[in-house]
């Protein structure tokens, strides 16, 4: 029903549910993976992640990966920052210093 694929610490957007991460030492990615399962299930997965517990919930699959390759047996859409910009199947992998970011030092 979902995944997600992230470098960062937030997904959910305003919700800011927060997942063990990143990981700036091992260059690993957070996946997120949620099957079709009930909203009671989502929302007992959702409520461990926001708690810190480490407990599994079926369907819902949180884990860090080096690299993932997702396939699918249609396209289907797939989403950049919230923005419909490619599709999958695809490949994600973290580039280990792709990106300089600069802010001041009381940051």
């Amino acid at each position: 029903m979902q995944l997600s694929v992230i470098s960062a610490p937030v997904i959910g957007g305003p919700l800011e549910v927060k997942v063990k991460g990143p990981d700036k030492d091992g260059h690993k990615l957070d996946v997120l993976a949620v099957e079709d399962v009930s909203a009671p299930k989502i929302l007992k997965a959702s409520l461990f992640l926001l708690l810190g517990v480490q407990q599994p919930v079926a369907g819902v699959r949180a884990m860090q990966v080096y690299s993932l390759q997702v396939d699918s047996e249609h396209p289907l859409g797939l989403a950049l920052d919230g923005e419909l910009d490619g599709s999958l199947p695809g490949r994600f992998e973290l580039v280990a210093r792709a990106l300089r970011v600069i802010v001041p030092r009381r940051s």
